[in-house]
């Protein structure tokens, strides 16, 4: 609930930022950023203290009402009850309930003052002091990232949210939480005001490494990977689907989540395809019918040179009856054979055409993973279930 209302009110802060100025806008943000984070923290003192900056830059009713909760709270908390928190709390909520009068808290802030009110007379009489937040010269470190830790001036790292006294000048943080990379910002104090220090971080890569079969193609979330992946590539952190294929092999497909600055090996197990199989199967079938017609054409050529051996002796001598009947089986042979070579050699052909398609095209494509959607119609709500099983 706090987190949506410190939403709201940074919507109103960047809403202010024309008549106010943009860096006033800024300052207020950094500002109430830092008492948020405080707050969350239960150090309600500081963060009424970081409020109090906001409201002071940019006084905006929503900020006042922050400040007052924050000032509450930290009576609240403290053994020794101040009653200048108290009366401090009530004036921001009567400010924030008189100059928005129908703002999204009124009735809380209404209902804040209607407990405190007669608590503050009880206990101050007529008045009270000015509230009693530490005039401290430093720093207040703060960040939305979780584990950060900080370390200044090369002391040991400490957590956040900190509030720590400095001596005026300049002073460096180095900042690390686990998955971001290290950071390091110079900061300068000055006297009697704690400067408001907001960490960001860049988050690491995470890293995937692929064991695959040289060729192969591959894609993460449907684009072609750069880089060698057999020695891995960075991709941000999240959740992932990388797909591998590579003609002649199933392609391969398989969702992986890694973290920041972590890293994932896969192995992309790529069986053959049942097509490729066939066709190679197919192309020995081609290479014996190649085989076939060398053979076959080398008799025929044998038969011819038989054939063409007789029609020389015949026409320098003349051949026998049984010479003659021999070499018109020989010319009969050779035809044969002759036709049978040219058959296999064509059969041959076609076959290894065939067969080059079938391997030239077997490209498998990664299936669709299941995925799983709500759905909502006139008959009622439910899920569907897509992909392919």
């Amino acid at each position: 609930m706090r987190a949506i209302i410190a939403t709201t009110i940074l919507a109103v802060l960047a809403a202010t930022a024309a008549p106010a100025g943009a860096d006033d806008r800024k300052t207020a943000e950094k500002h109430f950023r830092t008492g948020e984070r405080l707050f969350s923290a239960g150090d309600f003192v500081h963060a009424a203290g970081s409020f109090e900056q906001a409201f002071a830059t940019l006084p905006l009713p929503a900020i006042a009402f922050s400040a007052a909760q924050a000032y509450r709270l930290a009576w609240a908390k403290a053994k020794d009850k101040d009653p200048a928190l108290l009366q401090r709390a009530v004036a921001l909520y009567r400010i924030y309930v008189e100059q928005d009068p129908s703002g999204d808290r009124v009735v809380e802030a209404s209902a804040a003052l209607g407990d405190l009110e007669p608590l503050l007379g009880k206990v101050t009489g007529t008045g009270a002091a000015a509230p009693t937040i530490p005039k401290l010269t430093g720093v207040t470190i703060t960040s939305a990232l979780p584990g950060v830790q900080v370390a200044i001036d090369g002391a040991a790292p400490v957590g956040l949210p900190l509030v720590k006294e400095l001596p005026v000048g300049a002073h460096t943080v180095v900042a690390r939480a686990p998955g971001y990379a290290e950071r390091t910002l110079p900061v300068a104090t000055v006297d009697g005001a704690l400067v408001p220090v907001e960490i960001e971080l860049d988050a690491l890569p995470a890293r995937v490494t692929l064991a695959l079969e040289a060729g192969s193609a591959v894609a993460i979330d449907g684009r072609a990977a750069e880089g060698d992946v057999r020695r891995g590539v960075a991709v941000p952190a999240g959740r992932h689907l990388v797909t591998v294929t590579r003609r002649g092999r199933r392609a391969f497909a398989q969702e992986f989540e890694v973290g920041r600055g972590e890293a994932i090996a896969i192995t992309a197990r790529q069986p053959v395809t049942s097509q490729r199989r066939i066709a190679t199967w197919v192309l020995y079938g081609a290479g014996a019918l190649a085989v076939g017609a060398g053979v076959a054409g080398t008799l025929a050529y044998l038969s011819d040179a038989d054939a063409a051996a007789l029609a020389d002796r015949r026409a320098a001598r003349g051949l026998s009856i049984d010479e003659v009947a021999r070499y018109e089986a020989l010319r009969t042979e050779r035809d044969d054979r002759r036709g049978l070579a040219y058959g296999l050699a064509g059969g041959a052909l076609a076959v290894g055409f065939t067969g080059a398609l079938l391997y030239w095209f077997d490209r498998d494509e990664p299936r669709g993973l299941p995925a799983i959607a709500p759905t909502v119609s006139g008959a009622g709500a439910g899920v569907a279930v897509r992909g392919a099983f």
